[in-house]
This record gives structure tokens, sequence and C-alpha cells, in this order.
């Protein structure tokens, strides 16, 4: 006869597994959106910092489509830094930077190595569905409010996209 105890334990396992699973699929995702390098020579698109953790993107297309360009190379993207998902007492976080190259486009959007990019215009990055949500948000929204934890703390950079 088997034990009771198995059968939960297996369940978290599977759980787990999913959760990872969602978690590389909105990660990608995210990359997705990230890929090209806005100091590209080609890119028609800018980015200032007007504050302390504020931004103004400019972009003579809409900002999707520049990110989009048929010659951009996932390679760039992942030279410029890592992104994994970040997991708390086995519960989504959202997703970690690291190895962040200096003058990449993380490091013109303000973002250190360590942090933990948890939110999007309010929506939490916990689950892949709500990461898709928030890709889709970034098509056409004109202001980006990132919420993310640096070095133990909460810290939001708000980017207006022109």
């Amino acid at each position: 006869m088997m034990k009771l105890d198995i059968f939960p334990k297996s369940v978290w396992f599977v759980a787990g597994l999913l959760v990872m699973a969602g978690s590389v699929a909105a990660a990608f995702a995210f990359h997705h959106f990230t890929r090209r390098p806005f100091n590209d020579f080609h890119s028609s698109v800018d980015i200032r910092s007007v504050g302390e953790n504020a931004y103004e993107i400019t972009s003579k297309d809409p900002l999707v489509d520049s990110l989009h360009a048929k010659h951009a190379s996932h390679s760039e993207a992942a030279m410029q830094a890592r992104i994994v998902p970040a997991f708390k007492d086995g519960k989504a976080q959202g997703f970690k930077l690291f190895s962040i190259r200096e003058g990449s486009l993380y490091d013109k959007l303000g973002f250190q190595n360590g942090d933990v990019i948890q939110r999007v215009n309010g929506i939490s990055l916990d689950t892949p569905e709500k990461a898709l949500e928030t890709y889709a948000l970034l098509k056409t929204a004109r202001r980006l409010e990132v919420d993310l934890h640096r070095d133990g703390a909460p810290l939001r950079k708000v980017y207006d996209v022109k």
C-alpha cells in the first residue's frame, strides 16, 4: 500500500516544475522585449535619465516595433545581462538581473546587478500569464512603472515613452 505522504511531495515536485517552466517562459517574454540594445547604431530609440529613478524613452516608431527589428540579434541581448526567475520561500517573485554590462540597455534603464523586477504597472510578475499580460501592455503603454527590490529594499523606476 502506498504511503499517503508520498503523494503530496509528488504534487509539490510537479507544481515546482510547472512554476519553473512558466518562469522560464516569462523570462523569455521579458527578454524578447529587451532583445535589441537601445544604443544600436540603427536604433530610432533614445533613453534619457530625467531624475533619480525617472527616464524618458523617445522613439520615432512605436517602441515595440523598434525593438522587433528583423536584424536584431538574440545573442546581443544575451550578452547584455542575464535574467533568471527569482523565488523566495518557493514562490515566484519576479526576475533577477545580473551580469549587466556597462553601457547596455539594462544599464541605461538604470538597472543594477541583483535587482529583482517584481511588477510592471502594478502587474505582478509571479506567474507566466501575468508576465505575458505585461508584455502585451508594453505594446501600447506610454508610461511604465517598474517595481523592483534592490539590496532588500523596494524601489520604483518610472519610464515615460514619447
